[in-house]
């Protein structure tokens, strides 16, 4: 039986007419997909040292995945570890390109980067693209950190992690536009 509307109700007739199901474009999607598997590489480092294996942790990891996206978790082939892995789902990308990037510190960081520049740009190899998200990306892994070290541990961030955050984002801000006009200044060498 249909549901009966009260007559003369202008608000929901209009709603009615103009809604329209919001349906993300797959850009975002695969944004969004990124984001979360920046944050699953967060959760197997604390899942790991909280049950005290990695194999466990991998799996645990996988089934959130699973879980929040209805995708399996991925290997991406070398050639996508170098152009962008953003069609690649889970952790092992990352294992992958420390690998094979040992010389990055914050690999995570870098890849989504690329990630990025792949998807916003159709570009992962602009390191403006790579650079320009590095702060997001940092700033997602200790959220990421405060919120799986809350649910095991029942550790909340306190105040001066909020601020040492702060403090180390607009460090990181500071060096990256050093870095900019550094490389965007001519060079005065012949």
């Amino acid at each position: 039986m249909p549901v009966q509307l009260r007559p003369n109700n202008r608000a929901l007739e209009y709603l009615i007419q103009h809604y329209q199901k919001s349906v993300p474009k797959v850009e975002e999607t695969l944004l969004a997909n990124c984001i979360l598997d920046l944050q699953l590489s967060v959760c197997f480092g604390e899942f790991s040292k909280y049950l005290g294996n990695s194999e466990a942790a991998s799996l645990v990891v996988d089934a959130l995945l699973y879980q929040a996206t209805g995708l399996e978790a991925s290997s991406p082939s070398e050639e996508e570890i170098l152009l962008g892995t953003q069609n690649a789902r889970g952790i092992h990308k990352f294992q992958l390109g420390k690998r094979k990037m040992p010389h990055i510190a914050t690999i995570e960081s870098w890849m989504f980067g690329k990630e990025y520049g792949a998807i916003k740009f159709d570009n992962p190899m602009d390191s403006g693209n790579i650079f320009s998200v590095s702060s997001f990306a940092f700033a997602t892994r200790v959220e990421a950190f405060w919120t799986v070290r809350y649910f095991l541990c029942g550790v909340a961030p306190t105040e001066r992690d909020r601020q040492k955050l702060r403090e180390d984002l607009a460090e990181n801000d500071k060096q990256l536009t050093q870095m900019m006009e550094n490389l965007s200044r001519p060079s005065t060498e012949q």
